[in-house]
């Protein structure tokens, strides 16, 4: 217990310098924390994911809640309305290319029956919200791409799930009803958007009607917790209800400005509110520091790669999909992002432990491929957060030219700023 409790002390300063040298070299940090839980896991057998019991997936999930309220904080509906407008056909791309791609590895490469590659396809359709986000927030992306790769890795996570229990239902009942898992998709993404949105006006009004209401800096944590949970439960995104929440509530205005509220809220409490100040955004963002830290660390610790002959396969498919993806970025946001940011989009691609989790179900269901399509996208998930580690410095690179969107040729001169004198 003693040496535990000395890892994660060290642990947390070890997280530090792997940011600071994120900084510096643009080499993201996650990697390392990846490579650390391989390291200390699987490789050494000295830490096992069996050793954190329930608390390590709870945990990891609580990261995922924590940054995906935080990254909706740095939006605005202005924001989100845009990003949802652009990120959605390219979500929607990338998904079917993503998953068509693996699918047909899988079949005619593994020579697995279809619905085995279906099942391989949609576990590794998606981006992982958890990788990107904290790259996003490195790397000082800029709009429209933050909030397009914020709600393409979110879209693409409620995707995966959607579809892989769905597959994984009908090959146990051998019944597929392509109707009803599109309105499961759509009822998840609005319904949960709604309540998430809802709850964000409803917090800022309770706060306004009861001002001396312990306002500690936890509480809209906990919100995001509970609406997660909630919608969890309904069947819906808890990951979309916990950013929309957090984009409610920095809505409002600038921190600590204060701010009012359309007029029929006005009128039930009859004040204006202030949106989160500084004090409480820097608390959210050193909870998102520390959980992320266990998350990754998790991460590489749940991934026993095992299956050499399985690495050629997953890792040449995922380098084709880096290859498209440019390609992709390039015909939906020409002319209205700048070269830096579409780089930044090609390659913000990484599968994460939504995968690795949907690929833990499908064994445990005894599904006869199970083990193979686990060991698959573990090997997936590793090449493509190495990929990205790779070529996230070349994002920021001169490599690119830095030009604005809608900046065509070459720049013009400077004018000049000498009036004529009155003759």
């Amino acid at each position: 217990m003693g040496f535990t409790i000395l890892f994660v002390g060290i642990l947390y300063f070890t997280a530090h310098f792997f940011q600071i040298l994120f900084e510096r070299t643009r080499i993201p940090d996650v990697l390392f924390l990846i490579l650390l839980g391989l390291a200390i896991g699987p490789w050494a057998g000295w830490v096992s994911v069996d050793d954190f019991g329930k608390a390590g997936p709870v945990l990891t999930t609580m990261a995922l809640v924590v940054l995906l309220f935080e990254g909706g904080t740095d939006l605005t509906p202005r924001d989100l309305g845009r990003g949802m407008h652009l990120s959605a056909p390219l979500s929607l791309t990338t998904f079917a290319m993503t998953g068509t791609a693996f699918t047909l590895a899988a079949h005619w490469w593994l020579d697995w029956p279809w619905m085995a590659a279906a099942l391989q396809g949609t576990i590794l359709g998606g981006t992982s919200a958890a990788v990107v986000l904290p790259l996003l927030r490195g790397l000082h992306s800029q709009e429209p791409i933050r909030s397009s790769l914020v709600l393409e890795s979110a879209l693409t996570d409620v995707l995966s799930i959607v579809l892989t229990l769905g597959l994984l239902g009908a090959a146990t009942s051998g019944h597929l009803d392509p109707g009803h898992l599109v309105g499961r998709m759509i009822s998840s993404l609005v319904i949960a958007s709604v309540i998430g949105i809802l709850a964000g006006i409803g917090w800022l009004v309770f706060l306004g009607t009861f001002p001396k209401f312990p306002n500690t800096r936890f509480s809209a944590l906990a919100i995001a917790f509970m609406l997660y949970g909630f919608n969890e439960w309904l069947g819906y995104s808890g990951g979309i209800a916990a950013l929309a929440f957090g984009a409610a509530l920095a809505s409002w205005g600038k921190p600590g400005r204060q701010v009012k509220l359309p007029g029929f809220l006005r009128r039930i409490n009859g004040r204006a509110l202030a949106s989160p100040d500084e004090e409480q955004r820097v608390f959210w963002r050193e909870m998102v520091f520390l959980l992320k830290t266990f998350f990754f660390l998790f991460l590489g610790l749940s991934l026993p790669v095992k299956t050499p002959q399985l690495l050629l396969p997953a890792a040449l498919t995922t380098l084709a999909i880096y290859a498209i993806r440019p390609l992709l970025v390039w015909a939906f946001f020409r002319g209205k992002a700048s070269v830096h940011e579409m780089a930044t989009a090609s390659i913000l691609i990484p599968k994460g432990l939504a995968a690795a989790v949907l690929a833990g179900m499908v064994t445990l269901s005894g599904f006869p491929l199970g083990e193979p399509i686990r060991q698959f996208t573990f090997w997936a998930i590793l090449v493509s957060i190495v990929l990205t580690t790779i070529l996230t410095p070349l994002t920021r690179s001169k490599i690119f030219p830095v030009k604005e969107a809608g900046e065509t040729g070459l720049r013009a001169g400077p004018k000049s700023t000498h009036r004529k004198r009155r003759t």
